[in-house]
C-alpha cells in the first residue's frame, strides 16, 4: 500500500521525471506552452556574440538592449553581427514562414551546448525570447551592478510560446500617487519582463491630476 502511495504521489509531482531529470531549476513567469529540458547547462562565453539573420531595424534593437542588460551585470564583452555566419553564442532568426505557428508575439528558444537560438516571426516575439532568456539566467542577472567572477549557467532546454491574449494590460494609478519618469520607465520594464504589452495610466479622478509643480514638490 505504501509503494502504490508513493507511485500515486511521484506521478503527480511536477518536479518528477521518468527521464531522471526534472524542471525544478526553471522558473518561468508566465508559464510558456511547451518547455522541454533536457540535461546539461550552457556556459555564456565572455566573448557574447550576438549573429542576427536581418536588418530589421527592430530586432537590431532588441540585440542591442539585451547585451546593454547583460553586460552591465556580467562584464562581458559583446558584438552584434549582421548577416553573417561567424559562431556566435546567441542567434536572433526571424523567420517570416513561422507567422502561422507563432503569431506576432510567438517565439522559440532552444539551448544546446552549441548556444542559444531564437526564432520568431516577428521582432516582437524575439524581444519576448529575449524577456524569457533573461529568467533563465542564474537570478544574480537581476543586479544592476556588475558580478565579477560569477559562472552564468543557462540549462539546456526547448521552449515553445505564444501568448493566449492579444490584451494582456497592467495599471499605473498615477492618480493617487505621483511617480517620476525613472518609475515609470522601471514599471515599464518590469511589465515587459512578465510580457505585458499594455499599459492603462489611471490619470484622474474627478478633479485630481497629478503633476509634477516646482513650487510644490
Amino acid at each position: 500500500m505504501k509503494q502504490l502511495y508513493l507511485l500515486f504521489m511521484l506521478s503527480f509531482n511536477p518536479g518528477f521525471s521518468t527521464a531522471g531529470y526534472s524542471n525544478n531549476d526553471i522558473s518561468l513567469i508566465p508559464q510558456p506552452v511547451s518547455v522541454v529540458r533536457t540535461p546539461g547547462y550552457y556556459t555564456l562565453p565572455g566573448n557574447l556574440n550576438i549573429q542576427v539573420n536581418t536588418y530589421d531595424p527592430q530586432v537590431k534593437s532588441v540585440a542591442q538592449m539585451f547585451l546593454s542588460r547583460v553586460k552591465g551585470t556580467t562584464g562581458y564583452n559583446g558584438a552584434i553581427k549582421i548577416l553573417t555566419s561567424a559562431p556566435a553564442a546567441i542567434t536572433f532568426h526571424l523567420k517570416a514562414s513561422e507567422l502561422k505557428n507563432l503569431g506576432n508575439e510567438g517565439y522559440r528558444l532552444n539551448v544546446t551546448a552549441k548556444g542559444i537560438r531564437i526564432i520568431a516571426a516577428k521582432p516582437s516575439g524575439i524581444f519576448y525570447a529575449v524577456q524569457t532568456l533573461l529568467q533563465l539566467f542564474p537570478p544574480e542577472i537581476e543586479s544592476r551592478e556588475l558580478i565579477a567572477g560569477k559562472k552564468w549557467l543557462i540549462p539546456f532546454v526547448e521552449i515553445f510560446d505564444k501568448p493566449r491574449f492579444a490584451w494582456r494590460g497592467l495599471m499605473l494609478d498615477v492618480s493617487r500617487h505621483f511617480f517620476n519618469t525613472a518609475e515609470v520607465k522601471r514599471f515599464i520594464d518590469d511589465m515587459a519582463a512578465y510580457k505585458f504589452n499594455l499599459l492603462h495610466l489611471h490619470l484622474t479622478d474627478d478633479d485630481g491630476w497629478r503633476i509634477e509643480i516646482k513650487s510644490y514638490p
